[in-house]
This record gives structure tokens, sequence and C-alpha cells, in this order.
């Protein structure tokens, strides 16, 4: 995703949280659609770099339909945001449990569902794994939050 994409997004979320409704907004690089409602929002940028979309929420939003089934979801994790663009899905999660818990399941477990562990990381209070399978790579950041932990899991559905 692009650095332009981004901050596109990132300033439209800004302006658009809590509106309560749907719209659509033209900008030079493109159109970006924001669509809010029972707490959740879902956004769609569009660009002539391609399609982002996105979903937020603070009670959950559903994984994307692709998200890889061999990439495990922590036990009790509430999805908060939920991106994907071309074939790269971001997911953000919040749990209730420790970043070094986090960080150690998804070692775990994706060494478990066949993926080769390639960094592992602690620094302070954060964690991080990467992995690679078959052409796809997933990297996952737990950081420690007041109540729990946040995982961040980035993960490339091809190649």
């Amino acid at each position: 995703m692009s650095q332009k994409m981004v901050m596109t997004l990132i300033a439209l979320v800004a302006l658009s949280f809590g509106c309560g409704k749907s719209s659509t907004y033209e900008t030079k690089d493109g159109k970006v659609k924001v669509e809010e409602k029972s707490g959740q929002a879902t956004y769609e940028v569009t660009t002539k770099e391609g399609k982002l979309k996105m979903a937020t929420g603070d009670k959950g939003v559903a994984l994307p339909d692709d998200f890889p089934k061999d990439v495990p979801i922590y036990k009790g994790a509430v999805v908060k945001m939920a991106a994907s663009q071309g074939k790269q899905l971001i997911v953000h999660l919040h749990v209730a449990a420790s970043f070094t818990d986090a960080g150690k399941f998804y070692q775990d477990q994706l060494k478990s569902q066949g993926w080769e562990i390639g960094t592992t990381m602690n620094m302070g209070d954060t964690s991080m794994v990467t992995a690679n399978k078959a052409g796809r790579q997933c990297s996952v950041v737990a950081a420690k939050q007041d109540d729990g932990a946040v995982i961040q899991i980035s993960v490339s559905t091809g190649s």
C-alpha cells in the first residue's frame, strides 16, 4: 500500500468517523466511500494504484473472506480493524492476554501450521514474529495495551 493511499485514508477516517451516514469523497488521487452503521465503519479507497477496503469497529468486525486459514486467530480475540489491498491483508486484534503470551502463541501456532519462522523479537512492550510459507509472508506484532494486547497481523495471500 502506498504511503499516499494510507495518508488519504487516515485523513478521511478522521474526518468521517462518527458521521453516521454514507458518504463518497472525490480527491485528486481518487475516490473514498465511507459508510457507518451500528458502530462500525467501512471504507473503500479507489485510486489509480488500486483499491483498499477497510472495516473498523470497537465491538468487532469480520475477518476478510479470503483471510488465510493457516494464519491462526488468538482465542477470544476481537477483530477491531480488517483491511485488504490486492493480495495484502492486515488485521488488528484486541486480546485479553499479555503481549508476550500473544507473541509466543503466534510463533508456536504459525510453526505448527507449516510456516517457517524468520525473525522473532521482543522490544520493551512489543513482540514480533515474521514467517514465510509457499511464497507468502506473514508478520505479527503484539503490543501491550492497558487491558491486554493489540495484535497486528499482516499477511500476503500469494505472489
